[in-house]
């Protein structure tokens, strides 16, 4: 087995769904129907939060499944709804995202982001709880397409970021 695939193994030991700070959601099951039953589940839960235009209908690099039309979809509003509506816990495993060009990068350094990233040929999207100091946290979601580079869009997140933070902090100052 690779070395990644045993430290995932043992990560997930009988946990059938792992939120993962750099990747996403890892969902198992003793068959890909059962599996699918769980990410459904989630799919249910993020309805249940306000997230109604959010679409989970196949794994990331499943090309086949893209050729045929079927693409995982998200609006900048639900990714919103869905991080206020995070627990502490999971709070807590965004703020340990470890790729951090884009909305965290935009703010003062040391400032608490919990975030999450991804992206995907011409996509690139950051979504973010930021925490200035002495206020409350505000959300900033940023969805991108079209840029050649990954580089190329976080770098215009970063800009957004920045902007926003001086809207929001630094004016109410």
């Amino acid at each position: 087995m690779h070395p990644f695939g045993e430290r995932l193994a043992k990560l997930m030991g009988a946990k059938p769904v792992v939120f993962m700070k750099n990747h996403g959601v890892l969902v198992t099951g003793d068959t890909v129907a059962q599996a699918y039953r769980r990410l459904y589940r989630i799919e249910r839960v993020c309805r249940e939060a306000g997230a109604s235009d959010i679409r989970v209908l196949r794994g990331v690099e499943d090309m086949k499944a893209h050729e045929k039309g079927l693409d995982n979809t998200a609006t900048p509003h639900d990714l919103a709804l869905l991080l206020e509506a995070m627990p502490p816990e999971a709070i807590e495993i965004l703020a340990r995202q470890e790729f951090n060009e884009g909305i965290p990068a935009g703010v003062p350094p040391g400032t608490r982001v919990a975030h999450k990233t991804g992206d995907i040929t011409r996509h690139y999207h950051d979504a973010a709880l930021v925490f200035p100091p002495g206020r409350k946290p505000y959300v900033l979601v940023v969805m991108t397409r079209g840029f050649e580079t990954k580089e190329e869009a976080a770098a215009v997140v970063r800009e957004i970021s920045r902007t926003v933070w001086h809207s929001v902090v630094d004016s109410a100052r």
